[in-house]
């Protein structure tokens, strides 16, 4: 019965290493985490996302928006992450579109300023609830269009220059690249992963020492 426990402990804990090793690397190392953009060669890829995410690539057009390339973002010990980035001078803001996560929509506004503080406004994936200080906003709708996230993601923009904040204003794909790094510097994104990164390294570790306990149980 104590092997039978192993063992189900054990495919436990390496199903947890493979699903959360990259938040706890993260939550060390922010800096570990790549970014890069697909090759413009690539036509396989990029076709298939804007034709996986056409109707979304629509809204965003008539708001605005123009493409300026397929990115990545890369954790530590996980795959790519692949978003179309988008972009509006006009809007202030980049725009990204990624995977869906059952039927909800990654889609979400990121602007960044000279200073350091990020906005970042998400639909669907992220949820509705924020994280908000006088230097970082990140969060945004569980429903809703996305024209009102959009505008949501102008009033935040908006509340931060008038506290006097300039926004970095180049809306190129390198400045998007840029934009991620921006995003993963700031200190308030940072406390929020050592946290939840130390949550899931208790939860490793007990699960660790019940598998020890277990073992040397059956071995006495």
């Amino acid at each position: 019965m104590e092997l039978a426990k192993s063992l189900v402990l054990l495919a436990f804990i390496a199903v947890y290493l493979v699903i959360f090793l990259p938040r706890i690397v993260t939550a060390l190392k922010t800096s570990a985490i790549r970014f890069g953009a697909a090759d413009p060669s690539d036509r396989q890829r990029h076709d298939a996302m804007r034709a996986k995410h056409a109707s979304t690539l629509e809204e965003l057009s008539a708001l605005g928006f123009e493409s300026i390339g397929v990115v990545y973002e890369k954790p530590p010990a996980a795959a790519r992450i692949w978003q179309i980035a988008l972009a509006s001078r006009r809007r202030r803001s980049f725009a990204s579109v990624g995977r869906w996560t059952g039927r909800k929509r990654n889609v979400f506004f990121l602007t960044t300023f000279t200073n350091g503080a990020v906005i970042c406004t998400r639909l669907d994936a992220g949820g509705a609830i924020a994280r908000q200080t006088d230097m970082f906003i990140d969060g945004g709708l569980t429903g809703g269009t996305v024209a009102e996230v959009l505008q949501l993601h102008e009033s935040r923009v908006e509340q931060f220059v008038k506290q006097g904040y300039t926004t970095v204003g180049d809306y190129s794909l390198e400045g998007r690249l840029e934009a991620f790094r921006a995003y993963y510097r700031n200190p308030e994104l940072k406390k929020k992963f050592r946290k939840e990164g130390l949550v899931h390294l208790v939860n490793l570790l007990v699960m660790v020492g019940m598998l020890v306990y277990f073992t040397v149980d059956k071995l006495s």
